[in-house]
């Protein structure tokens, strides 16, 4: 901040509908930057004043946004929520009965009154003349309108404070589309803000012009909507500040959201090292665009060791992909860390699927507690046409090692891919019916077409066509299909073929596997393998039948351990030094009974090993494991 520069009296706004327990980095290192040269910078979390109850559906649904539309556009709320309910039931088929019905109405109406207390308690936190600019983050379409209608009390109330929108939900053409839909929006900040925030806030506060900021959709009473160019993808991300998350945690403990664990948020890269290679083509992620960058090892170090001294037991990486470099050199030296000061807190990233298995036990190691491995199917061939760079069997082999080393996994079923067909859903059915003892995916998600994906780049390539905003994005925005097919982030589509009523089953046969996977594996399904010197020892245990013992011959052990990882039946021979028909006659013996999987010539022992130990398999050095042959390791095992 120079001497002809004001001090900026800034606050940042994160408003439902999001995750309430969440922070919000963005927000956190735009209020430092500014708080560095001078300024005052405060943040809310609207998150933490919206009150409990809403249902799943409202809270990660594409309908949770709505509950602010009777409070911005002033409408009816009965008639509103019964028509919300007419709309949802007539998109799902549903099968909801009168009663059903009437309850979900009522629904709507206490969420209704949630969104103006939210409202009405973000107001009463914001004291008039305290600020000179409000600024909202705008992840997702779910926020556009919370945000909207925040901002329209607060002009209201305040005719000369300034308002600036910007976050990944403010790209593109939906920058202008959000300045056309909501007057009281006086600029919005595309792209990457963090060396454009206090140039574009220094200069709406003291009416400056605005035309030489890049990536900047601002409202002149002359010219209307203007757009201002892009400018270069950030590329310091070592100049970054460490967020103050003390006002966050201060917010947090005076909710009714204070209680479970913290998690908080650091940023070790952005963009796709493997999009740079190959964008999958439904994935939506902007960044993916401008190239991958990310932070030297000491400075990631830095960021962890920092949130860890806030309190933090999770700490949860931003990075859309695990960096390679940092795989290298942040997690060995976090795995030495843990092991000198045994800290309880734990990692999430997200993470290539085809990663090997001491990458796995090397996230064990240094603390890696959840991973989000982009397992979006287990077909290979739906696998190649979204250009993944895995094969289904690496997809399940990720799910072994993460159970090998208690790594929980989050993931979901992509389905409604386009050249899907109904049979290689069965087949994958097939494929997932073997696997309920490691851990289940959240849910069978149907495709969604979101920009700057390539699906949404090129659809006709890809037989995807009637592209239109969803009937719940008209009522939500009350807007017409000109302006929502650039506003919002997500829009609805038909690929050919899918309306097909065998193919149609099919989806539905997935989600219902899906559900029966939870179950079993919620109830306890596991298949172990217990490598002793008299040779392997299979357990299974079901909820029905409590453990089962299957000791294994000296040639089947040995075959068993030689695919522990994928190996095909030549590899597996010469390991063995059985024939290969001896050795393929083995495999297929254990494949009938679900103990391997194959594809393409290739195995994989389904079975997780028990005496696995993540410091020795990362390489880190070596230490004592679970002796196999002791007792005591067969009843822990079988407990």
């Amino acid at each position: 901040m120079n001497s002809e520069t004001a001090v900026l009296r800034v606050l940042l706004v994160h408003m439902p509908i999001a995750n309430p327990v969440l922070p919000n980095l963005a927000i956190e290192l735009l209020a430092q930057i500014a708080r560095d040269v001078g300024h005052k910078a405060d943040v809310l979390y609207g998150t933490f004043l919206m009150p409990p109850g809403m249902s799943f559906e409202q809270l990660y649904g594409m309908v949770g946004q709505s509950v602010f539309a009777p409070d911005y556009f002033g409408l009816d709320e009965l008639d509103y929520a019964q028509t919300l309910v007419d709309a949802i039931v007539d998109k799902q088929v549903s099968t909801k009965n009168e009663s059903d019905m009437a309850d979900s109405v009522v629904d709507f109406l206490m969420s209704f009154d949630a969104a103006k207390i939210c409202l009405d308690r973000c107001l009463d936190q914001i004291p008039v003349g305290a600020y000179d600019l409000i600024g909202f983050s705008v992840a997702f379409d779910a926020q556009k309108l919370p945000s909207a209608a925040l901002a329209r009390r607060l002009k209201l109330r305040e005719p000369g404070l300034k308002i600036l929108f910007g976050g990944t939900g403010c790209d593109g053409e939906m920058a202008p589309a959000l300045l056309e839909r909501f007057p009281e929006v006086d600029a919005v900040l595309k792209g990457e803000g963090d060396t454009l925030f206090l140039p574009v806030a220094e200069a709406l506060v003291a009416n400056r012009a605005l035309d030489k900021i890049g990536q900047l959709a601002w409202r002149t009473p002359e010219s209307g909507i203007c757009v201002n160019p892009d400018r270069p993808a950030f590329n310091r991300m070592d100049s970054l500040p460490e967020p103050d998350y003390r006002p966050f945690l201060e917010q947090r403990a005076a909710s009714p959201y204070a209680t479970g664990p913290v998690t908080l948020m650091f940023e070790g890269s952005r963009g796709c090292w493997w999009g740079d290679k190959q964008h999958c083509e439904f994935c939506g992620i902007r960044a993916v665009r401008l190239g991958f960058r990310s932070r030297d090892a000491d400075g990631v170090l830095k960021s962890i060791d920092h949130l860890v001294r806030f309190g933090a037991q999770s700490v949860y990486a931003t990075d859309a992909i695990l960096d390679l470099n940092h795989m290298r050199n942040v997690l060995p030296a976090l795995a030495r860390k843990r092991r000198q000061e045994t800290p309880a807190w734990k990692l999430f990233y997200e993470i290539k699927s085809n990663a090997k298995r001491s990458d796995y036990a090397l996230m064990a190691a240094a603390g890696v507690g959840a991973v989000q491995p982009g397992i979006e199917s287990f077909s290979s061939a739906a696998l190649k046409r979204i250009r993944k760079g895995a094969t289904g069997l690496q997809q399940v082999a990720a799910l072994k090692w993460c159970a090998t080393y208690d790594i929980n996994v989050i993931f979901g079923i992509l389905v409604g891919l386009p050249g899907e067909s109904a049979r290689e859903l069965r087949d994958m059915i097939a494929t997932m019916r073997r696997l309920h003892h490691l851990c289940a995916p959240v849910a069978a998600n149907p495709l969604a077409l979101h920009s700057f994906s390539p699906y949404a780049a090129d659809p006709a390539k890809h037989g995807i066509r009637d592209i239109a905003p969803f009937p719940l994005q008209r009522l939500i925005y009350q807007s017409d299909d000109a302006l929502l097919s650039r506003l919002c982030y997500e829009l609805d589509f038909r690929i050919e073929g899918h309306d097909d009523p065998d193919y149609l089953a099919a989806r539905d046969e997935i989600a219902q596997e899906v559900l029966a996977w939870q179950s079993d594996y919620v109830s306890g399904h596991r298949l172990f393998v217990l490598d002793r010197t008299s040779g392997a020892l299979l357990v299974r245990r079901t909820p029905e039948r409590g453990p089962t013992l299957t000791p294994l011959e000296r040639d089947h052990s040995a075959v068993l351990r030689a695919c522990t990882g994928i190996a095909s039946t030549g590899k597996i021979a010469a390991q063995t030094g059985l024939s290969e028909a001896a050795t393929r006659q083995i495999l297929e013996e254990f494949s009938e009974n679900g103990i391997v999987l194959e594809e393409s010539d290739n195995w994989l022992s389904l079975a997780v090993p028990q005496n696995a130990c993540a410091w020795n398999d990362s390489g880190l050095g070596e230490e004592g494991r679970l002796d196999a042959d002791d007792p005591a390791t067969l009843a822990l095992v079988m407990t």
